[in-house]
């Protein structure tokens, strides 16, 4: 993953130095960037008027409009309505009124649990000044799963559902969201101390 990131960006970087140049385009319509911003910045930087319509420029345009719909910040939260890990029935705006953590995690994944103490310790310090936590796990089977929240002491809303993960677009976890108390997505993939930080200043 790290060679992959650094190639790509290898690429960004080539791309910002020759702007004017088919080859930035071409190199750009072949790019496997992630997110929306990431896109635009590209797409910005690039001759967008010499080579409208080559294919290169048309790929280009299309990746960045295809992520820009899965780019989910600073627009509503998309509501869903499921069971908890006792069977409950969790609708997510219910919890409108208080900040909210989206955490989606599996029980096989090394680094969201790695992360999930950093989630505990946000949940505990901040929860009685109201902050929620849904985490939402993307495992196929219920036995590691449970086993997981026990073993890690996640007690907060857990959440087996894999259309909520199709929802939000996710690709890659660990991967957060954080929803202000209208419904609105104020920022994503908080971890570790970036979590820490962003919590205090809303709450201290």
């Amino acid at each position: 993953t790290q060679h992959f990131t650094k190639e790509q960006q290898t690429t960004v970087d080539f791309i910002k130095s020759c702007p004017s140049s088919y080859t930035a385009v071409d190199l750009a319509g072949n790019l496997l960037l992630r997110e929306y911003p990431e896109w635009k910045e590209v797409y910005e930087t690039v001759d967008t008027i010499n080579y409208t319509y080559s294919y290169a420029f048309r790929s280009l345009q299309e990746k960045m409009n295809e992520a820009r719909s899965l780019w989910i910040q600073d627009i509503e939260a998309p509501d869903f309505t499921t069971t908890d890990i006792n069977g409950k029935t969790v609708k997510l705006s219910d919890f409108k009124g208080n900040y909210l953590l989206l955490d989606f995690w599996a029980s096989w994944c090394g680094p969201c649990r790695h992360e999930m103490p950093n989630v505990k310790a946000a949940y505990e310090k901040y929860a009685s000044k109201g902050f929620e936590v849904i985490s939402i796990s993307t495992d196929r089977k219920l036995k590691p799963w449970r086993a997981a929240v026990e073993e890690l002491g996640m007690n907060w809303v857990q959440l087996l559902d894999v259309d909520a993960s199709d929802i939000y677009g996710i690709y890659a976890i660990p991967r957060t969201f954080l929803v202000d108390p209208t419904g609105i997505v104020i920022d994503k993939n908080l971890r570790g101390e970036k979590l820490e930080e962003a919590l205090s200043k809303l709450f201290e």
